[in-house]
C-alpha cells in the first residue's frame, strides 16, 4: 500500500506477477479491507518524510494494518544532516526516538547498522525488524 500512484505503478511494472498486490492507500486511514490484513509492512523513509507531529499518528496506521504477530521491517534513516535553514523533509529522528515510540506493542526480533546503505547515509541507517505482540 502505497499513498503514491507512481510507487504504486513502478512496483507493479517491476513485479508484474504480484501487481493486484500493490494498492495505493492512505496509512492513516486505511481502508477496512486493509486493517489487520498484513503479515509484514515494510517502512523505507516514509516516517523521516512526516514532520514529528505526525508520528503518533504514523504509528497508529502501523497498528491498524499490520495484524498481531507480523513483522515491521524499516530501514529507518536515523538523524538526516540538514543544511542549514532547512527544517525537512527528511525530518530527523534518533534511535531512542524509534524505540520510544515502538516500545509498546512491539518486541524487538533484530536491530543493526547495516553493512550497506544509499549513498551519504553511511552509518546513518537503522535496520529493525519488530513483531507486533498487542
Amino acid at each position: 500500500m502505497d499513498i503514491a500512484p507512481t510507487g504504486v505503478a513502478e512496483a507493479r511494472a517491476k513485479y508484474p506477477h504480484l501487481a493486484e498486490r500493490f494498492v495505493m492507500g492512505n496509512l492513516f486511514d486505511p481502508p477496512k479491507e486493509m486493517r489487520g490484513a498484513f503479515d509484514v509492512v515494510l517502512e523505507h523513509t516514509c516516517m523521516s518524510g512526516l514532520p514529528p507531529t505526525l508520528r503518533a499518528d504514523y504509528r497508529r496506521g502501523i497498528d491498524l494494518t499490520l495484524r498481531r504477530g507480523g513483522l515491521l521491517i524499516g530501514v529507518w534513516f536515523i538523524n538526516p544532516a540538514l543544511d542549514p535553514g532547512n527544517e525537512g523533509p527528511p525530518f530527523p529522528f534518533s534511535v531512542a526516538d524509534l524505540t520510544a515510540l515502538f516500545a509498546e506493542g512491539y518486541e524487538m526480533v533484530e536491530d543493526y547498522v547495516p553493512d550497506v546503505a544509499f549513498p551519504g547515509r553511511e552509518g546513518r541507517e537503522r535496520v529493525r525488524v519488530l513483531r507486533r505482540v498487542a
